[in-house]
């Protein structure tokens, strides 16, 4: 069990992002960010429709999103999608914490047939030297995002 789970947060945490979670941007609000008795820290917060809580939004997460949706007018970002992911190699007040960024998602491939599987029990021909070939090697894709 993690003592996170405990954490319940009104924004976004790494948590919940982890690896990436493909979001599109419905709304952007100003609001107070701060802890109930710290003092006020006004940031805009990020709404999206695939999820509850909003990202309070640094300036970094701005500027890489502003990139993606080619516009740095607020108004043009709702509509728009992204990937949320945990970055941990974030260093916030000197330490590595980790922590939430963004990034564009990943072009949609155009749908093709999928290549018949070989037969089991065909064997890699032998290369030079009588050695057979390695098996293929198998990337994991699964975030198609």
């Amino acid at each position: 069990m993690n003592i996170d789970q405990f954490s319940e947060s009104r924004y976004l945490t790494k948590q919940d992002c982890g690896r990436g979670i493909l979001v599109t941007i419905t709304k952007i609000e100003v609001q107070n960010v701060a802890r109930q008795d710290d003092s006020p820290e006004n940031k805009p917060v990020i709404f999206f429709a695939e999820v509850d809580k909003g990202l309070a939004c640094n300036k970094v997460n701005r500027e890489m999103i502003a990139n993606i949706v080619g516009s740095r007018e607020t108004e043009h970002w709702p509509g728009r999608k992204i990937v949320l992911y945990d970055d941990p190699n974030i260093v916030y007040g000197g330490r590595i914490t980790g922590g939430i960024r963004v990034r564009a998602p990943r072009p949609q491939a155009a749908a093709a047939p999928a290549p018949a599987p070989a037969p089991a029990s065909a064997a890699a021909p032998p290369r030079p030297g009588g050695k057979p070939a390695p098996p293929p090697v198998e990337e994991d894709d699964s975030i198609p995002y």
